[in-house]
């Protein structure tokens, strides 16, 4: 930790001795290196400001959230990421020579870049900002405005007709457009006084008068001739759809939300874990790393549960005006910031993203209907299947004397109790991962394989049932319909995350069972069109290696090709599951997998119990992986060539404009980076391939009554009329294979249709 902080300030010219005092909030580790509570920090606060009154520094780093909680004298601080960025002074309340204050800026423990090395960016910043300035930036002017009555209303919307660029902004109840309440509806500008802005505030009771009703609509439905400005566009879309009873789409639209991942593409929005760690795309974590604005949080918890009359709407207000406002500022200033960098970053998000946010507004809220009685019945299976494998469980755990009854085969800790202590399996680690146990499983005694075989089992049907089975259901619409959120931010690559409930990542081998309760209404197709290798395509089209090129040119199936290398057969004689896994082994090695990954790897699984093999050793994966990038040498080089790249400018790029940044670098990650570097433009490129012909698709099919339900990876799912099928068919085709880069070999779509998405055959036409 100590190397991260001193290396950090010497890159940004700060003396690492001779310029900086170090002190500790607490002055011995505690116990087992835990974080210290609230009592210690409180018994070793006075030896702090004993030590801050003698030094009296100008500024100071507060790293990771028991520094701001002891500095601040909050032992409750909170999370670092609630503090972390903004510029704050850190002062005593003592008259005469103890009187004193210094300019401080929250920040990560540098102990969390060596956990979390894509925090260095926010950790350097910081330092940076620290270093570059001497005091928070004045809390800004808001002028916020709340019209009475309809007059006043039309009134100031006329003055704003005139402007070149607006932020609007909606209040609401909730995150559910077709449940929830509105509000208000705000718009924003900036005024030639510096840190200066209007903010006008519609309240709904006034919106919803004819003449407002007319005049806010032809702000968001084309009429505004300037920049319309939103962060979080599809939200506030969806809400204005339902609000006026049609699709609206602003002439100029700009999502703030979008430019910042522009910037920062590190995952937001729910649809990595790693999403709130980062919490880099919240409007309030921006506007208080950028502007030093404390969290201005409106409690709407609180709010909603006081009845109507009682409710402030002012405060209400006055927090909107405050949204309006920040998001102004930033459209004002990020696309400036962002061509600074690379006007391609710019471009990716004016044609691609916010385009692919006004469809993907109209496609979540069309839904996907869910056959309910299906959905029900098959839930109450799994239910009883679960309590025959929990009873199972339960009495292997009594045989050792366990209590019965209290033994959960949900708890971590009694399962490792009954294969660890009771069972006696030996394992250093000790873990209960599924990868974990399947790899004991084939060293244990038959019994105890079937309950490692149980374990596995409820911990898979638990998660089925309550994310899929009972989630869905909780989300179903009056009309029978799930709308999941789909989200453009989700992932660093760029690839389109799932949420609520998670279409994505449905589990493989029990998918068919999920997957059938999606069906198509009476008179409707359900046609999955999936692109035929998608990545692998896309790696012949970077490094061009003219075998690979010629593979796809053929029309041949590069997953066969390679099954034949590895179990030593003709294409012809492959199986469907000896292609499934050297389709795995194939991307394992375009990113990065060495041979002992691929000999200790899951594929490794199926190969024994699904195809009657026998494990590769270690040498073996090594002879297979060198037969690979023998016969396709140009993978190789490109492989090699990333990694350069990523060594002399810190980051990679792909064709859309699309950057990974890769900030810091050492020995123990510089294996990971090299990895990124091949997979990211790879997965990047082929996610903007299927989400440009997604975004095209949308608009051209809606004059044939067909509707997109959503993606999952490299396949879009749609909704069709069945007379149309012959009709609409040929133009999805088209507009997929139809690739927004250099067509240097052909990009395939393969179709399905059906009526449930388990059960889809192969559309011939």
């Amino acid at each position: 930790s100590g190397q991260v902080l001193r290396s950090t300030l010497t890159s940004l010219g700060i003396h690492p001795e001779n310029d900086v005092y170090y002190a500790n909030a607490v002055k011995c580790h505690p116990p087992a290196n835990k974080t210290p509570s609230s009592t210690i920090i409180n018994q070793c606060n006075p030896y702090l400001w004993e030590e801050i009154l003698a030094v009296k520094p100008t500024k100071i780093l507060l790293t990771g959230g028991v520094a701001v909680g002891a500095a601040l004298l909050r032992t409750q601080a909170g999370p670092i990421t609630s503090w972390r960025g903004a510029g704050l002074i850190l002062e005593t309340k003592l008259e005469g020579p103890d009187q004193w204050s210094a300019y401080t800026v929250p920040t990560w423990h540098p102990a969390a870049i060596l956990r979390s090395p894509d925090k260095f960016r926010d950790f350097y910043n910081d330092i940076k900002k620290l270093r570059d300035t001497s005091a928070p930036m004045p809390p800004p002017d808001i002028e916020v405005i709340v019209p009475s009555s309809v007059d006043e209303c039309l009134t100031v919307l006329e003055d704003f007709r005139s402007a070149s660029f607006l932020s609007c902004d909606l209040e609401t109840s909730g995150f559910d457009p077709l449940e929830n309440e509105l509000f208000s509806i705000g718009f924003g500008a900036l005024t030639s006084k510096s840190n200066h802005g209007i903010a006008i505030i519609i309240p709904a009771e006034f919106a919803v008068s004819p003449q407002v009703f007319k005049s806010l609509k032809w702000f968001v439905d084309g009429g505004f001739s300037g920049r319309l400005g939103f962060h979080n566009l599809k939200f506030d879309l969806q809400f204005l759809q339902v609000f006026f009873g049609e699709a609206v789409q602003p002439a100029h639209p700009v999502d703030t939300m979008l430019l910042r991942y522009a910037q920062d593409e590190r995952p937001g929005g729910g649809g990595d874990d790693e999403g709130e760690k980062f919490r880099t795309h919240g409007l309030k974590d921006i506007v208080r790393i950028r502007y030093d604005v404390p969290d201005y949080h409106f409690d709407f918890k609180a709010f909603l549960e006081l009845p109507r009359a009682e409710r402030d709407m002012n405060k209400l207000y006055k927090y909107h005006g405050a949204d309006c406002y920040f998001t102004a500022r930033l459209m004002d200033e990020m696309p400036q910031e962002i061509i600074a960098e690379s006007p391609d970053l710019l471009r990716l998000v004016e044609d691609l993203l916010v385009p692919a946010t006004q469809a993907l507004t109209e496609i979540e809220l069309h839904g996907v209907l869910i056959d309910k009685k299906y959905l029900e019945d098959t839930a109450t299976a799994f239910r009883g299947d679960l309590a025959k494998i929990t009873e199972r469980l339960k009495d292997e755990a009594a045989k050792y004397g366990e209590d019965r009854e209290a033994f959960n085969p949900g708890s971590v800790y009694h399962i490792r109790r009954l294969l660890f202590d009771h069972l006696k399996i030996r394992s250093t680690s000790k873990s209960t991962e599924r990868e974990v146990l399947q790899s004991l499983r084939r060293r244990v005694s038959p019994d105890t394989a079937i309950v490692i075989d149980d374990i596995l089992d409820h911990r898979q049907k638990s998660k089925l049932l309550a994310t899929y089975m009972d989630g869905i259901l909780e989300r179903l619409g009056r009309d029978g319909r799930v709308r999941s959120d789909l989200i453009l931010i989700g992932t660093a690559t760029g690839r389109l995350a799932s949420r609520n409930p998670n279409l994505q990542n449905i589990p493989i081998l029990v998918g068919p069972v999920i997957r059938n309760a999606i069906i198509s209404p009476p008179g409707y197709a359900l046609l999955e069109a999936d692109y035929s290798q998608l990545e692998l395509r896309v790696l012949a089209w970077y490094c061009q290696d003219p075998s690979l090129l010629d593979v796809y040119r053929q029309g041949r199936d590069i997953h066969r090709l390679v099954a034949s290398r590895m179990f030593k057969k003709s294409e012809a004689d492959v199986t469907a599951l000896e292609r499934y896994m050297a389709k795995y082994v194939d991307f394992g090695i375009i990113y990065g997998r060495q041979a002992a990954s691929l000999a200790t790897g899951w594929e490794m699984e199926h190969l024994e119990q699904e195809l009657g093999g026998t494990r590769w050793t270690i040498p073996e994966a090594e002879k297979f992986i060198q037969e690979f990038l023998a016969e396709f040498p140009k993978v190789k080089e490109y492989i090699q060539a990333q990694a350069a790249t990523v060594r002399r400018f810190g980051y990679v790029e792909t064709p859309m404009g699309r950057r990974r940044r890769f900030p810091m670098t050492n020995r123990d990650i510089e294996g990971h980076i090299a990895r990124q570097a091949v997979n990211t433009p790879i997965q990047s490129l082929a996610s903007d391939i299927c989400l440009s012909a997604l975004t095209r698709l949308h608009w051209k099919l809606k004059q044939y009554d067909s509707h997109i339900l959503f993606t999952v990876h490299d396949s879009i799912f749609f909704e069709i009329p069945n007379e149309l099928v012959k009709t609409v068919v040929p133009i999805i085709k088209a507009e997929m294979e139809d690739v927004p880069v250099e067509k240097r070999l052909p990009f395939v779509a393969d179709l399905k249709i059906g009526t449930r998405w388990g059960s889809l055959v192969t559309f011939d036409g």
